[in-house]
């Protein structure tokens, strides 16, 4: 039977995926939607530095925080990554890039663009736009373009910054075609109303008397956010000078035979509108070409289409109301072409609304094949249209019988093992479910394996924390805290309003500790909860969100201690009193550890872009070696013998594990374990001795000795490659957060 549409509303709430809720007033724009991107999955871990923002996305890259950024621009502009059907990806725009460099932002392969009017600010960006430019023309390469955006959040003003895109149709077609190829301007006050051409002249008319500034290559306007720009005209490239000034006028006229510089010196011209500290309008750049045409990227005809490229619902996984609120907002301001650009952060789910009449490829079933088999596989969402056409990967797939919201499809032939993309085109629009389907190498073993997902009970599919109370499981989810108790999965209640889970702690006592959005809580041997507060304390960045926790552990003399993920110190609690712990206050050598751990002796360990051991009370530090490709340390783990095993990594793509004992570190590169990225998420050392690395990629166990091996979806019954956290039950079996549920492991 097919699924009915109330059925696939109920999975979209388990996967976090919310609908939207109907309000009086209809949202009549376009389908415009995006994710900020910066190397995380979670608040809390390290990121990979800029942010990158996707626009006409099919949703959030989920390997670009272990990807490179080359890597992560690389899978946002593939053709299939892009909701828009047109040939081409998704767009990456550099946001806020304060700080950068022309090269810089030139180096990165498929960038759109960068921001260039942003919140209200448009002279922030200008002398970068012009370096960018001349960059561009120097290597011969197409201009990367300024984009505009709020950057402001859910409770923050709109409409202060802007593009005005113009479109011969009011599609998301369309508004794509002009923001990839430069037929916009933006602003942040002064509108245009035509901008036209010929061989040797440029005219911009405007609907409100303005002044005129045309600028040539190496010419840009630079001034603090609240004073004047005291523009001189003159031929000469630099700040604050322009070739051309007319004040007071609704239409200018830039024409290249009258003024004070050859045509053949100039590399391109451009016009900014107002001038004001605060109020401008700026237009792309236009080439001049060496066949001596001025290249124009705006049509002849077309409406002026408004919106921006970067701003924030800021909705929550349990909320489905943010994203109509977001778009109803742009709406009142006279923007229909806003991107709603949340993080890719767990936190805040891909935002999208089932009556944008996108596809949402919401399951697969089954979701992993053998080598050779050629079983049908049914595909659950929405959207699905009339005639839909489906891919795994870049490969079509017959489709047997279809319904707006089930496909039964035939896989096609020859698909080598690997994991795929399973994509849906309504010949409108495009959805993606990414790497959601596998096809398994022939020698997989999944015997002693296990998984679960919210289909078999589990509270919630992205889950970040585990940890075992004998024989119960705890797991910590974006959505709720899940709980194994005699084989059957329950969700249990903080009794605090807390929905997200990042870390929980088994007591010696026989209660847990649980560290949520909220606050720490503690569940007692009844099952009673209590809220517990650290408490702030002074010399602490006062935007910082003091009770946000992360990792838990009980040192040798059973004091309970606990990260703060938001660069606020340390937690630990003594004879039943909280004390917080900062580098001002208290000479631990960070407010932002990354991990923390015990070892054999009982001796404290702390992870941050360095490594230190608490010792006689003096925190001792030590010195990662230089070979380690790194200092950040991701994750710890105690070996048997009393050594500690430390994950580091900086970038990506660069990192090893080092064993420290006496005090001094031995690398072990990547290329002598079985680790697929040295981007670690958490390290468990089980009874038995083995050490066991979840990464994004899969879990790799290690004997401590020599022996390694690497578990992912292709050989192995692991639900899920990204696994963020680990633990042993007290029958030795390996339990597992996945971002697609639990799995668990009998060695």
């Amino acid at each position: 039977m097919f699924r009915p549409l109330s059925a696939c509303l109920a999975v979209l709430v388990l996967m976090g995926v919310m609908p939207v809720q109907a309000q009086q007033t209809a949202y009549t724009g376009l389908v415009c939607r995006g994710v900020e991107e910066s190397g995380r999955l979670i608040i809390g871990q390290p990121g990979f530095g800029p942010h990158l923002i996707s626009i006409f996305a099919t949703g959030p890259n989920p390997l670009s925080a272990s990807q490179t950024i080359t890597q992560h621009v690389a899978w946002v502009t593939d053709p299939l990554h892009s909701y828009v059907p047109d040939g081409f990806g998704a767009m990456c725009i550099w946001a806020h890039p304060d700080g950068q460099k022309p090269e810089t932002l030139l180096a990165l392969p498929g960038l759109s663009g960068f921001e260039l009017n942003y919140a209200g600010w448009g002279a922030r960006y200008d002398a970068l736009a012009d370096g960018v430019w001349r960059a561009c023309v120097a290597a011969q390469r197409p201009f990367l373009w300024g984009y505009a955006a709020d950057d402001t959040h859910a409770s923050g003003a709109k409409g202060l910054s802007w593009f005005a895109a113009r479109l011969p149709e009011r599609t998301e077609k369309a508004l794509k075609h002009a923001l990839r190829t430069g037929a916009f301007y933006v602003s942040n006050g002064p509108t245009i109303a035509n901008i036209t051409g010929t061989n040797d002249s440029l005219t911009i008319a405007l609907d409100q008397p303005g002044d005129v500034c045309w600028l040539r290559d190496g010419q840009f306007l630079a001034a603090d956010k609240d004073e004047p720009i005291p523009v001189q005209v003159a031929a000469e490239a630099g700040t604050n000078r322009c070739l051309q000034m007319d004040r007071g006028v609704t239409t200018s006229t830039l024409t290249l035979g009258k003024l004070p510089v050859p045509r053949a010196q100039l590399q391109f011209v451009r016009a900014v509108v107002g001038m004001q500290p605060t109020k401008m309008a700026q237009t792309q750049p236009f080439r001049l070409l060496p066949d001596g045409q001025i290249a124009n990227p705006y049509p002849a005809a077309g409406a002026w289409v408004r919106g921006q490229t970067h701003n924030h619902s800021d909705t929550p996984p349990w909320s489905n109301v943010g994203l109509q609120r977001f778009r109803l907002g742009y709406q009142e301001k006279g923007e229909a072409a806003s991107f709603c650009t949340d993080y890719s952060y767990w936190e805040s789910p891909y935002q999208w609304a089932p009556e944008d009449g996108t596809p949402q490829v919401l399951a697969v079933q089954p979701s992993r094949l053998a080598a050779g088999a050629s079983q049908p596989v049914t595909i659950t969402g929405l959207n699905f249209g009339e005639a839909p056409r489906v891919q795994f990967g870049a490969q079509a797939a017959q489709v047997l019988e279809h319904a707006p919201n089930r496909l039964r499809v035939a896989l096609p032939g020859g698909l080598a093992p690997g994991a795929y993309d399973v994509v849906v085109d309504n010949e409108r629009f495009r959805g993606a479910l990414t790497l959601g389907f596998a096809v398994q190498k022939p020698d997989a073993d999944t015997r002693g394996w296990t998984s679960v997902t919210s289909a078999d009970g589990l509270c919630y599919d992205r889950c970040v924390a585990i940890a075992c109370r004998g024989s119960e499981v705890w797991v910590g989810t974006m959505n709720g805290l899940g709980m194994l108790r005699d084989g059957q999965w329950r969700t249990v209640t903080t009794e605090m309003g807390a929905r997200s889970v990042y870390a929980m702690a088994a007591d010696p006592d026989g209660s847990v500790w649980v560290a949520t959005e909220r606050g720490l809580a503690h569940c007692d041997v009844t099952g009673a909860w209590k809220a517990e507060t650290v408490g702030q304390v002074e010399k602490v960045d006062k935007n910082r969100a003091t009770e946000r926790w992360g990792r838990m552990l009980f040192d040798g003399q059973g004091a309970l201690w606990t990260i703060n993920r938001w660069s606020a110190g340390l937690g630990v609690r003594r004879d039943g009193q909280w004390q917080r712990l900062t580098a001002a206050a208290d000479g631990i050598p960070t407010n932002a550890p990354n991990t923390i751990a015990r070892d054999k002796s009982g001796t404290v360990w702390l992870g941050y872009g360095g490594l230190a051991r608490l010792v006689n009370g003096t925190w001792e530090k030590l010195a990662i070696p230089a070979e380690a490709g790194g200092t950040t340390v991701a994750a710890l783990a105690p070996l048997a013998d009393g050594a500690m095993l430390a994950a580091i990594n900086s970038d990506p793509d660069k990192g090893a594990l080092v064993v420290f004992r006496d005090g001094k570190g031995e690398v072990m590169p990547l290329s002598q374990t079985r680790l697929p990225s040295p981007r670690v998420r958490d390290a468990l050392a089980a009874r038995s001795g083995d050490i066991w690395i979840a990464t994004d990629y899969g879990v790799t166990r290690w004997d401590g000795r020599g022996q390694w091996r690497h578990y992912d979806t292709l050989n192995s019954g692991l639900g899920c490659n990204i696994v963020l956290g680990l633990a042993e039950d007290d029958q030795g079996r390996i339990w597992m957060a996945t971002a697609r549920g639990v799995s668990s492991f009998a060695p």
